[in-house]
Order: structure tokens, then sequence, then C-alpha cells
């Protein structure tokens, strides 16, 4: 899993690259997520946004729905982009 945020340039500490998996539940798209937020934070805010950050472990991929942007804003500093960011679709 190492390997996975350093491909994308992010560092993460042993304990947060443990979190990040178990708060994931191994959904690569929400690792995916959890990768272009945790790039911008130190080791500290990286340990306090996944403490808070709602999880998909037990649960199924269509509950990943319910999490509210506003709340995903707030976590991540408003560093959330919409999915009509200008990107290719």
């Amino acid at each position: 899993m190492r390997e996975f945020f350093q491909l994308r340039g992010v560092s993460v500490a042993d304990q947060n690259l443990d979190a990040a998996v178990e708060t994931s539940g191994g959904v690569l798209i929400y690792l995916e997520y959890l990768a272009e937020l945790l790039g911008g934070m130190t080791r500290y805010e990286q340990e306090r946004f996944l403490g808070e950050v709602p999880s998909l472990r037990n649960q199924k991929i269509d509950s990943y729905p319910s999490i509210s942007m506003g709340y995903l804003e707030q976590c991540s500093g408003g560093r959330v982009r919409s999915c009509h960011s200008g990107r290719a679709r």
C-alpha cells in the first residue's frame, strides 16, 4: 500500500498508512480520494483527518454517496473539488 501512495507523490507515516487502508475499506476510488487530500497535509493533519473522515470499513460501497460533500470540505480545508472541476469526463 505504501507504493500506492508513493506513486502519487504522497508521503504517509506508517500509522497513517494503516488508518487510510482501514478507513477506505480497501476501496480503490476512496484510496485515490484520500491520497489526493493527504498529499498536502502534515503527518499530524493526516492523523486528525483520518480519524474524522467517514469510514467504509464493514460497509458496502453504495454507502459511500451518503458521505456529505460539506463534511469532506470541512475536514479537508476546502480542497475538495467538484466532479465538474474541468477534468475530462
